[in-house]
């Protein structure tokens, strides 16, 4: 198991992947992420990336933005470090989990930027990894992450990820109840 910033380096380094490597991902910030995932894997060091939407977060700093109905119970602001604890890497997921392609271009810089800015202020750190809310993104968009620093993002293309995939659209299948093996 791989975080997806060690895939992309494997990847971008000419490395080989071996067989039956995973990268786990989750997205939007929900408190079982920490509270029993991040456990789980850790205790069979399995690393996996986590996709925060800040502005989900309670106790998320800076001005409060409307960030539409809260999905479910989300994890703390202040439990950031401690998922990175479990050996889980952090990534940005936007602050408020809009579909970025379609709001004006404005409004989804400043929601790629801030969800970075606050996730690197409050863990002391750089973030590399972005995932795009609903799995969407138009040139511009993958483009504009890039351009915002990030070394790589993920959408939803219920596919495998391949070596040729373009490192700011990597593939993920969504795991779902029925998912076989």
């Amino acid at each position: 198991a791989l975080t997806i910033s060690e895939l992309v380096a494997r990847l971008d380094g000419g490395e080989g992947i071996p067989a039956r490597t995973v990268a786990i991902t989750f997205d939007d910030g929900y408190e079982d992420n920490l509270t029993v995932a991040a456990p789980l894997l850790g205790a069979r060091d399995l690393p996996a990336t986590v996709y925060l939407t800040t502005g989900y977060l309670p106790g998320c700093p800076g001005p409060a933005t409307k960030a539409g109905p809260v999905p479910g119970r989300m994890m703390g602001w202040d439990r950031l470090a401690e998922l990175e604890s479990h050996g889980i890497e952090v990534g940005a997921h936007s602050h408020t989990h809009p579909q970025l392609d379609v709001v004006p271009k404005t409004e989804a810089t400043s929601e790629i930027e801030r969800s970075k800015d606050l996730l690197e202020t409050g863990l002391g750190h750089a973030i590399s990894s972005f995932a795009y809310p609903h799995g969407y993104a138009t040139r511009w968009i993958r483009d504009e992450v890039r351009r915002c620093g990030f070394r790589s993002a993920c959408g939803v293309r219920n596919a495998f990820c391949h070596l040729d995939d373009d490192r700011w659209m990597l593939a993920r299948l969504t795991v779902m109840a029925g998912t076989t093996c």
